[in-house]
């Protein structure tokens, strides 16, 4: 935002002062985004010798968990705010591992033959994040991503009594809180939980949203290509989730899991990749048009490369020493084995335990991650000026106050404009679950909007936002199963913004809405809209066909 005159009044916006911004992956200098807010304080008492009698090292063991509790209270993702690095929670972090008792080396690769294991798999032991025995600023993003993730995880589980169905929930929270980019939307190299904050990705963003979110429920997921392409689903692969002996697919550019049945109907439960290859039918049925076959062939998935969603991180000795010290109340899933053991099987016994037939040369480690850093290590000022825009409406709305110090407080003709980030706060406290509390708080976002301002670039902030607040109102009353309302809402925002950023996403959801009252008819109606460049074209067409439309 630039300097305003009104009335001989100077605005100089406060808050935006290029922090750097957490990405899950690496820090991006950028103006008004958001950055980990953390709590004064530290421990700078030094650690207690060895020695000490039984009684000194339980209060030691005692202080050492309270300090890492304190840690992950500044983590927390509610307490996140801007203008504000990540020293004092790194310092406090690794005070704390000086006051743990040692550890014995945990072997990430464990004991298990790895002979054919992939170059690039190998080649995760020797990384700096994954050797060094000290906490960065990157770790303090990966614990909080976790926060949030855990949180997510313990929300979509919650009526769910097997794991299939609780992987189906997390499957459609995620393409409920990532809408899909429109046809020819760039998209932006961010980590899932900026992500899930902006609300919308492309299809690889949200197999890693996805992923994220079942790690937290201790459920495995996949890339299973059948392509050397690995960013955009139509390159041929799917997302697969090893359970009880099968393997599920789920293709996150459709939005949808493979369908096991080829009926009709609004229920759809996930297809295994054995009955795929039995039935091929199952993946080309997806197809409406002969001219536009399905982009993944069942008989190229039998012999498909199976690529891990694991960031190297989780490899670390130091992961292991936190999950292992957390308080009984804090359940976060961090640190991760390539192999492991018998008794404790990392990531790749695992998943051999559930698909005995995946060979250890089929394992790969899925480059979609490296990709984002790779953009961001080569970030242009037009990519920097793009996820400024998409990330400024959580700044909202934009508070006018007195300028402090010379020529400000009261009596001063110098106003400066700060972000009250009740936007940010509002899409957190969604993500978390926290329907009823955050409805009230959107409504204040999209009151906003309609105040007269000046300035025109507040103005259009307030204006994103309100429109972000608008849909995702609608997704907090999906979320709380009030469907008529939710419909309500999202018919009033396709209304209101004839072309607006979730105008595809609310089409679908409201057809979604519509299908949980009975309203197959209009459901139908709904998913017919013509939508210009809508990339859930051939989703809204194959449900419309699966409902009985034309």
């Amino acid at each position: 935002m630039s300097q305003v005159n009104s009335n001989h009044r100077r605005v100089v916006p406060r808050g935006v002062s290029s922090p750097r911004l957490g990405l899950g992956l690496r820090m991006v200098p950028l103006a008004c985004l958001i950055c980990l807010a953390l709590l004064n304080g530290g421990c700078n008492k030094p650690a207690k010798k060895p020695g000490a009698n039984s009684s000194t090292a339980a209060k030691e063991t005692n202080r050492g968990a309270d300090v890492l509790d304190g840690v992950i209270n500044q983590l927390l993702p509610e307490n996140l705010g801007f203008d504000s690095d990540l020293g004092s929670a790194i310092s406090l972090l690794n005070s704390w591992h000086s006051l743990t008792p040692a550890k014995s080396e945990q072997q990430a690769t464990g004991t298990l033959p790895y002979e054919g294991l992939a170059a690039e798999l190998k080649g995760l032991f020797e990384l700096p994040e994954v050797t060094r025995p000290e906490f960065s600023p990157a770790d303090g993003q990966h614990l909080r991503d976790s926060i949030l993730f855990a949180s997510i995880a313990d929300f979509v589980q919650q009526s769910e009594k097997t794991d299939l169905a609780r992987v189906q929930a997390a499957f459609s929270y995620t393409t409920r809180n990532v809408a899909l980019l429109d046809d020819g939307d760039e998209p932006i190299p961010l980590g899932p939980f900026e992500t899930l904050l902006i609300g919308r990705g492309s299809a690889a963003q949200r197999a890693w949203v996805f992923a994220s979110i079942l790690r937290q429920l201790r459920i495995d997921a996949v890339i299973l290509a059948t392509g050397t392409e690995l960013v955009q689903p139509s390159n041929g692969w799917l997302i697969g989730v090893p359970l009880s002996g099968e393997v599920y697919l789920f293709d996150p550019g459709l939005g949808l899991p493979i369908p096991s049945s080829s009926e009709g109907g609004d229920k759809i439960v996930a297809a295994t990749l054995s009955q795929v290859i039995k039935q091929p039918e199952l993946l080309s049925g997806l197809s409406l048009r002969s001219v536009d076959p399905y982009h993944v062939k069942a008989e190229d998935l039998a012999s498909a490369k199976v690529y891990l969603i694991l960031e190297p991180v989780r490899l670390s000795q130091r992961y292991f020493d936190i999950e292992q010290n957390l308080p009984p109340s804090r359940t976060l899933v961090l640190a991760d084995r390539l192999i492991g053991d018998e008794i404790r099987p990392g990531i790749i016994g695992r998943l051999q335990k559930e698909h005995p037939g995946w060979g250890i040369d089929r394992f790969g480690l899925w480059p979609f991650p490296k990709s984002q850093e790779a953009e961001l290590e080569n970030m242009t000022q037009v990519l920097a000026q793009r996820m400024q825009f998409a990330l400024m409406p959580l700044n909202a709305p934009i508070v006018m106050e007195p300028a402090q110090g010379v020529g400000g407080g009261k009596g001063g003709n110098e106003m400066v404009a700060t972000p009250s980030r009740r936007q940010f706060k509002n899409r957190i406290d969604q993500l978390r679950g926290l329907f009823e509390e955050t409805l009230p708080k959107y409504v204040t976002v999209r009151q906003a909007a309609t105040l007269a301002i000046r300035s025109q670039e507040i103005q259009q902030l307030h204006q994103l936002a309100a429109e972000d607040a608008h849909y995702f109102s609608a997704v907090c009353q999906f979320e709380r199963q009030q469907y008529g309302p939710a419909a309500d809402l999202l018919s009033a925002y396709l209304k209101q913004y004839g072309r607006g950023r979730w105008r595809s996403a609310a089409r679908l959801l409201k057809a979604e809405a519509q299908i949980r009252t009975g309203e197959t008819a209009g459901a139908v109606e709904t998913l017919n809209m013509s939508i210009a460049n809508d990339s859930n074209d051939k989703l809204c067409a194959y449900l419309s066909k699966r409902l009985g439309g034309k």
